[in-house]
């Protein structure tokens, strides 16, 4: 056979495969049964929760003539802090410390640049604080005067199960009401659901961000009151029920 003739013969079959490919993954939701009436909707659902958990952001500096004395008198403010908060951290928050960066400090008169000394700086972090405990961590590492104090990446956590994914499962719901008042109307009634797909995955995110600055001076004398961030999480489901005729 000419090797033309192979080729076209290839190309027509690897086309033809991609045909059926394409032609299975096109079906529409309403084909998952063969020989069944069925009703397909949709089902969406937005839903607002607290968070429970926040991650803290801290910054400590140290500000001296050379490298070195600004490197040493940074740890012994930071050293025995991470110290203690490792002793206090519980699962599941977790402590994360960088490692010193140290820069210069340059003095700018009239055009010219001369050096002015060092900063060394650190951060830390804790992840997945308890919103409920946010505040007591929060005040001790403003009693440790840190340069700067942040919340992030607020969550809102909830145990496998049920209650897991509240807005799946209020779309699933909100796709049977739809369902139940389409087959009334048409003087007939839904039975169970066929099939099922999931449109747009939960995904949890804050309506808003929240910072607060500490001036480093220690001088609080009450806990901070921490507000939690709203979570909004969103889903969209297809289901496809068996319709029943009243007949």
């Amino acid at each position: 056979m000419h090797p033309i003739t192979r080729l076209s013969r290839f190309a027509l079959t690897f086309m033809a495969v991609l045909s059926l490919i394409g032609a299975v993954h096109a079906q529409p939701a309403t084909q998952c049964v063969d020989d069944a009436t069925t009703l397909t909707v949709h089902g969406d659902a937005r839903i607002e929760r607290p968070a429970t958990h926040v991650d803290i952001h801290a910054r400590f500096m140290a500000r001296e003539e050379t490298s070195a004395a600004a490197s040493n008198a940074l740890e012994t403010r930071f050293g025995p802090l991470l110290d203690r908060l490792r002793a206090r951290t519980e699962k599941p928050m977790r402590l994360l410390a960088a490692n010193a960066a140290i820069r210069p400090r340059w003095r700018h008169d009239d055009g010219d640049r001369t050096l002015a000394g060092f900063a060394a700086t650190r951060t830390l972090r804790l992840t997945d604080v308890p919103v409920d405990q946010a505040g007591a961590w929060m005040q001790t590492l403003t009693d440790a005067e840190a340069d700067s104090l942040s919340l992030e990446n607020y969550t809102a956590q909830t145990e496998a199960g049920a209650d897991a994914y509240p807005a799946l499962a209020a779309a699933v719901r909100d796709a049977r009401t739809r369902a139940e008042a389409m087959a009334e109307a048409s003087g007939q009634s839904i039975g169970e659901v066929l099939c099922l797909h999931e449109v747009e995955a939960p995904s949890p995110r804050p309506m808003r961000s929240t910072t607060l600055a500490a001036n480093g001076t220690g001088e609080a004398t009450r806990e901070p009151s921490i507000e939690p961030d709203t979570m909004v999480e969103q889903a969209r489901i297809t289901a496809v029920f068996a319709l029943k005729s009243h007949e």
